[in-house]
């Protein structure tokens, strides 16, 4: 009788692994079926990668492919190793004898609100205040800004601006100059950047190349990330490069590398208590760069992610949570015409509803 009751449980267990082994099978056939059903696509050159808790699946997982801002998550990853989820960066400023010195710890965040703000306390309490020199250290960000050329442009925008309203901070002629020692004195304004986390947020929901490219380069740059990336997950030129950390043209990896970057990201927020919903974007949200991703369509769970499109790709990686459970997926879409985002984009869709419908 026990005989027949542990064969009973054996077939059984093997009846539930078949099944499930088998539920599997057929959620990486539609996966495939979708995207051999686009004529747009070349199926050979598509990638997809899908893990979940007791599974395992992917097309073309070690090809390399472009990421376009998929690269974010690699930039997201790398900072939130190693810098403190909570801090923040300082900019400091004061004004003597109609100078304006600023010395920043680089608040990728830092913009015209900020310094117009500064200005306008300036101004009244010197009412004849009129700048005729702006003086900035070599760490200091401006409206978004990636390097002096960058930034100066933006300063010079906002001084012209300025001389058009009624408010004018500025002499007739104002230089700019970009010193490298440290800036010293007292009697800085102090204007803080948001935590870390925030800034993260920001950069993914928003697409934000900027707070990407001067994020990483806070903490080494691309070298430092391929390093980085070399050791801990044994990875060659063949798989991975990175000239920036923003998505732009220059950056190479494979969907293999992309899922396990994902799953670190989820061990780091688990081992210093954050969330993914802390740092990636959600489907939908208007203004985001994924408001045309699962538009109007309902569903049990939560995905938190980033997207891409650059010139003939469309891409995106995250993970899909439901009843306690998490799903990391990477789809990366490479076709001929840059004319069929669109048709990118719906087919991204499509694959999330068949991934979203399997879990």
């Amino acid at each position: 009788m026990k005989s027949l009751k542990l064969f009973t449980f054996i077939f059984a267990l093997f009846f539930i692994q078949s099944a499930r082994a088998l539920d599997i099978s057929n959620f990486q056939k539609h996966l495939t079926d979708k995207i051999v059903s686009q004529t747009f696509l070349d199926p050979k050159e598509q990638t997809f990668c899908v893990k979940g808790p007791d599974f395992e699946f992917a097309q073309n997982g070690a090809k390399q492919i472009v990421p376009a801002s998929v690269a974010k998550i690699y930039t997201t990853n790398f900072v939130l190793e190693k810098l403190d989820k909570n801090i923040v960066f300082e900019t400091k400023l004061r004004i003597i004898k109609n100078v304006l010195y600023i010395k920043s710890e680089g608040d990728p965040t830092f913009s015209e609100k900020e310094l117009l703000d500064f200005l306008l306390k300036e101004k009244l309490k010197n009412p004849k205040l009129k700048i005729n020199k702006i003086v900035y250290d070599k760490n200091f960000i401006y409206d978004f800004s990636f390097d002096k050329k960058s930034l100066e442009n933006n300063l010079q925008k906002f001084i012209d601006k300025n001389k058009e309203s009624k408010e004018d901070y500025f002499d007739k002629k104002v230089k700019i100059v970009k010193v490298y020692k440290t800036l010293i004195g007292k009697n800085f304004t102090v204007y803080k950047s948001p935590k870390l986390l925030e800034i993260i947020k920001e950069m993914n929901e928003y697409s934000n190349n900027s707070i990407a490219v001067n994020l990483l380069n806070k903490v080494g740059g691309p070298n430092m990330m391929m390093n980085n990336l070399r050791k801990k997950y044994d990875v060659n030129a063949q798989q991975m490069f990175f000239r920036n950390g923003s998505g732009l043209l220059g950056n190479y990896t494979t969907c293999d590398l992309t899922i396990k970057v994902l799953e670190n990201i989820n061990k780091n927020a688990k081992a210093k208590n954050f969330e993914i919903a802390n740092v990636f974007d959600s489907p939908g949200k208007e203004n985001t760069a994924m408001r045309n991703i699962l538009k109007d369509y309902k569903y049990d769970g939560k995905i938190y992610a980033k997207n891409g499109y650059l010139y003939g790709y469309n891409t995106i990686a995250g993970v899909y949570e439901n009843n306690g459970k998490k799903v990391f997926f990477a789809v990366f879409l490479n076709y001929a015409n840059a004319n069929d985002y669109q048709k990118g984009i719906s087919t991204i869709d499509e694959m999330l509803k068949i991934i979203i419908n399997n879990n």
